[in-house]
């Protein structure tokens, strides 16, 4: 049985970093990854931009939509990968959750910009049994995983000092390296601005 996967937003990580000449050889997108996964059927994708649209229906041969509720109505998907803008995130789940029998849904780091939203998303798949995830994909990788068992079973010893450098924002790029601290080591216990460095806008 192949799980049949709709993809909500076809920009960059939905669909546009693997568009680029010559790269064949990685996959850097949901659309890519997903398309080449033997469990899994890439089913449509949705984006208001129909430009958007026609270049994914052209690369993967699978419908494209304007509206999530067509896609959803007509494709029934099993797996929903939410890769819109970040601010549109809790109005596609909505959609989503009451428009479908979705099973599970990936979305794209960060939830939301707000906590407020970001619990009301939880409750909602909660509500709907449905199975979120947010897309942290480094703790499914085989050097991360090979060094959290190095740290627990004490290879690397404590005290451990790190430095990651990132772009794009402490929510879009850095909460990876939040999240990857967790996993490494539990929970956080303080944390520190020590210098507030260039804002990328309002939110980040």
């Amino acid at each position: 049985m192949s799980y049949k996967v709709l993809i909500v937003g076809l920009g960059k990580i939905g669909l546009g970093y693997d568009l680029f000449p010559g790269n064949t050889s990685t996959i850097k997108t949901h659309a890519r990854a997903f398309e080449l996964h033997n469990e899994f059927s890439l089913n449509g994708g949705v984006d208001h931009l129909e430009s958007a649209c026609k270049t994914f229906e052209e690369i993967y041969c699978v419908p494209a939509f304007t509206c999530i509720n067509n896609a959803l109505t007509k494709l029934n998907p099993d797996v929903v990968v939410v890769a819109s803008p970040t601010n549109s995130h809790l109005h596609d789940i909505e959609q989503i959750v009451n428009n479908s029998s979705v099973k599970a849904i990936l979305c794209e780091k960060p939830l939301s910009y707000k906590v407020s939203e970001a619990i009301k998303i939880v409750s909602l798949c909660n509500q709907h049994n449905i199975k979120l995830y947010v897309n942290y994909f480094r703790r499914a990788d085989p050097a991360i995983i090979k060094l959290k068992n190095y740290f627990d079973t004490g290879v690397i010893s404590y005290p451990i000092k790190g430095v990651v450098w990132y772009s794009n924002g402490l929510l879009h790029n850095g909460s990876h390296f939040v999240d990857l601290l967790k996993f490494w080591f539990g929970p956080i216990i303080s944390s520190q601005i020590i210098n507030d460095g260039t804002n990328l806008s309002n939110q980040d």
